[in-house]
């Protein structure tokens, strides 16, 4: 009566697999109706919000041990890397897909002069604000906007 029965063979082995670093988990079911302390789990990896946010988390046993007391209310994926992982500090062109794919794409890449041009955009102090647009471009009914101040505060 003690014995637990086994449904293997004798001898079969379980494939090797490599348990992945990180998790996306998604709530699936609504946090209404729940004790506090699922609430304040839920709230702790900031999935209180809306239905269906996910969060990243690591694949540690103290994380698992979390996760195990509000499994009926969220759904686990593992994150997978099937491009393999992107160099450090360089995730331009990186994506997650809902199935927890974290995907590398060199197309997506966005080139570094295209960033610097932004950066300088930015930077330039010709360019116009918010504030000073308003400013020069108020509409007098009668009159229309004022253009001539535009051209004599730009130089």
């Amino acid at each position: 009566m003690g014995e637990v029965n086994k449904l293997r063979f004798p001898g079969q082995k379980d494939p090797p697999y490599q348990p992945t670093k990180l998790l996306m988990i998604e709530r699936v079911k609504p946090v209404y109706g729940n004790p506090y302390w699922e609430k304040k789990l839920l709230k702790h990896f900031k999935l209180d919000g809306q239905k269906r946010e996910i969060a990243i988390v690591k694949n540690i046993p103290e994380v698992n041990n979390l996760l195990w007391r509000i499994k009926h209310l969220i759904k686990v994926t593992p994150i997978t890397t099937p491009d393999g992982l992107p160099e450090e500090g360089d995730y331009n062109g990186t994506w997650l897909t809902e199935h927890g794919e974290f995907r590398v794409s060199p197309r997506l890449r966005v080139d570094p002069k295209r960033i610097e041009a932004t950066e300088q955009f930015y930077e330039d102090k010709a360019k116009f604000d918010t504030e000073t647009l308003k400013k020069y471009l108020r509409v007098d009914r009668s009159n229309g906007p004022n253009f001539n101040c535009l051209l004599l505060a730009n130089g």
